[in-house]
């Protein structure tokens, strides 16, 4: 009786369905298995998981790295011109802030769905966005509390820094899926209503 064939991990699989871009999508996946066989045949299953994972992983890397950094340079960019130009009021700069996110969730949710023709995918790349874009942030505060030193903890530019560790991590991640699915709805629209489309409307 033969031993059935090893198949790479199921997350990872569906991070490759979800993110792999549409036109050639079949035989990236197919290389993968492929790959994957040979893998665990010469070097073992355990081997050839890690190195699916690692592929998976970079087609989260390439769908999410932009929008990521983009969105923590963005909020690390607000604290530090909190910090360096200290506002009592800082209503207007907060809602800045917040537009200039939904933004980015949006574009990178059009930009993804547009490639990959599914709209999920959109709400992966708004969910990993904001994880690093959290790291970003932390790294950012961290630095700048460091660079400044020992402030009298009622000042305006010690509770800037402290604003700076209170990521709303929940609330963005919120945010972001709404606006990247809304990003990736509009993909959708756009490129079945082109005249030059033949994207299926099924995802």
């Amino acid at each position: 009786m033969t031993e059935p064939r090893p198949s790479p991990p199921a997350w990872a699989e569906s991070v490759v369905a979800l993110l792999a871009p549409a036109r050639g999508r079949d035989a990236i996946a197919g290389d993968l298995r492929e790959e994957y066989s040979d893998l665990a045949v010469t070097r073992g299953a355990p081997a050839a998981d890690r190195w699916y994972a690692r592929q998976a992983l970079g087609f989260v890397r390439q769908a999410a790295l932009l929008p990521g950094l983009a969105l923590g340079f963005s909020l690390g960019g607000r604290m530090l011109l909190d910090v360096m130009s200290p506002r009592d009021d800082l209503a207007a700069r907060a809602a800045m802030t917040t537009y200039l996110a939904i933004l980015i969730f949006t574009l990178a949710g059009f930009r993804t769905t547009y490639r990959t023709h599914r709209t999920a995918s959109a709400a992966l790349v708004a969910v990993v966005a904001t994880a690093l874009a959290t790291v970003v942030q932390f790294a950012t505060a961290f630095l700048a509390t460091f660079a400044a030193g020992s402030l009298p903890a009622d000042s305006v530019t010690a509770r800037a820094l402290q604003e700076g560790f209170d990521v709303p991590v929940i609330p963005m991640v919120v945010i972001g899926v709404l606006a990247a699915s809304l990003g990736g709805w509009s993909a959708r629209m756009f490129v079945t209503r082109a005249p030059w489309s033949r994207w299926s409307t099924r995802t």
